[in-house]
């Protein structure tokens, strides 16, 4: 037999009240604030909403309404920013940055590359000498800065400090390591 799901007695004292999820006799029903007007709509209710009382129910649904309201106001103002990161762009380089690129095209010479070498601009920041996808060397060579960077080996913050293009040939042993790198994991 069927019993009220907040008082639990039977329903031959009391009219059976339908909710959502459950039953409830009137005599709770009344109890927690709701009048008769609220009985043809009572099967809108879980219980665990109403359980509280008529005023707790309309107090949490404001609260509710605010949580989605600030959610959606959130979303509304968040502005996602599009980069080119990673993309290549036209190749502006300076003079400096083409010869210490043709360096390392001597250094590579004769090893056995996977793909080409390439000379690309993919951030703003820096030229890249690319073997495939792989970032053989990062350069910059500007009047306020003047480095060369081996990713595949390094961290970003480890660049070497260059006073002229040909100084290049002093990472040797380094470009080394780096083309063997790419091979093993090309």
């Amino acid at each position: 037999m069927a019993k009220c799901i907040r008082c639990g007695g039977s329903f031959l004292l009391h009219k059976k009240v339908k909710l959502q999820d459950a039953e409830i006799c009137s005599k709770c029903f009344y109890e927690l604030g709701f009048d008769k007007g609220y009985l043809l709509i009572s099967n809108m209710y879980p219980y665990e909403k109403i359980k509280d009382g008529i005023d707790a129910y309309y107090e949490n649904e404001r609260k509710s309404e605010a949580i989605e309201a600030a959610k959606e106001k959130a979303i509304r103002s968040v502005s996602v920013g599009i980069t080119n990161y990673g993309q290549e762009r036209d190749l502006i380089c300076t003079e400096e940055e083409r010869a210490i690129f043709e360096e390392l095209e001597l250094m590579v010479d004769g090893m056995d590359l996977p793909a080409p070498l390439q000379l690309v601009r993919v951030s703003d920041n820096y030229v890249t000498a690319k073997i495939g996808d792989w970032d053989l060397a990062r350069i910059k060579y500007t009047n306020r800065a003047k480095w060369i960077l081996f990713p595949t080996l390094e961290r970003s913050d480890a660049k070497h400090p260059i006073d002229d293009p040909s100084d290049v040939t002093d990472f040797e042993d380094i470009v080394a390591e780096s083309v063997e790198h790419i091979v093993k994991y090309f």
